[in-house]
């Protein structure tokens, strides 16, 4: 999915039953009981032979006084059907209304974006930057494994906050969080990546709190990302 938000109450998956209509296994991992998107479309409690699932890599944590999390789906090109394709693209962007209207009603509806429109260019632009990265990994010749090996590389500049790596369908997700400072706003969550070196930018940020907590930054800049250089001194 573009971006997804927690399932509806009272969606399940029961033993010989299919749950909720999904796009991908991400739109079934906040359905009870629910394992995996089965090729009818639906979300299912049937595991794949072999037990094939997607891998969660920690706690989605959007942290204090934020009131919305949710992920951003980047498929690498590599999967299969209509996840094969020659450039890593944000998943859902299919060339089929029925699929965007899925993706707005599901999804975009609980966004807090103003209306389809706005939802669909936050989802541009959130993924613009990890795509160019996937797709400089992928004109390497690069695996799902590089991929993920690029967004997570320790002291990248970008520092992405991977979420899950969802190797049936060669997709990965980043954790999404409503912006505290501006409503109707979803930022990729920060992560807590070290700067590279004195002059390089560090992660994207909102305000000097969000980059308290990295390694050698002492505020945002207007930029939108931390920095290790200070405001000059007050006159």
């Amino acid at each position: 999915m573009l971006l997804a938000w927690a399932s509806s109450e009272g969606e399940v998956c029961r033993r010989g039953q299919h749950g909720p209509r999904c796009a991908g296994d991400a739109d079934c991992a906040g359905v009870e009981y629910c394992v995996r998107c089965a090729q009818s479309g639906f979300c299912t409690d049937v595991p794949l032979p072999g037990g094939g699932t997607p891998r969660r890599d920690g706690k989605m944590d959007c942290g204090e006084g934020v009131p919305l999390c949710g992920v951003l789906t980047l498929e690498t090109g590599y999967g299969g059907g209509y996840y094969h394709h020659a450039h890593p693209s944000v998943h859902g962007l299919w060339p089929q209304l029925e699929f965007e209207q899925h993706e707005w009603s599901k999804h975009g509806t609980c966004a807090g974006a103003a209306d389809a429109d706005d939802f669909f260019a936050q989802v541009c632009n959130l993924s613009s930057a990890p795509l160019a990265l996937l797709s400089a990994e992928r004109q390497k010749g690069g695996s799902l494994a590089d991929m993920t090996a690029a967004l997570k590389q320790e002291g990248h500049t970008a520092g992405y906050p991977l979420r899950t790596v969802d190797p049936p369908h060669s997709q990965l997700e980043l954790s999404a969080c409503a912006s505290r400072r501006r409503p109707g706003m979803v930022a990729l969550c920060s992560e807590r990546v070290p700067m590279r070196g004195h002059g390089e930018h560090g992660p994207a940020c909102e305000s000097d709190v969000d980059c308290a907590h990295v390694t050698g930054c002492v505020r945002c800049a207007q930029s939108g990302f931390c920095t290790d250089v200070p405001l000059p001194a007050a006159e």
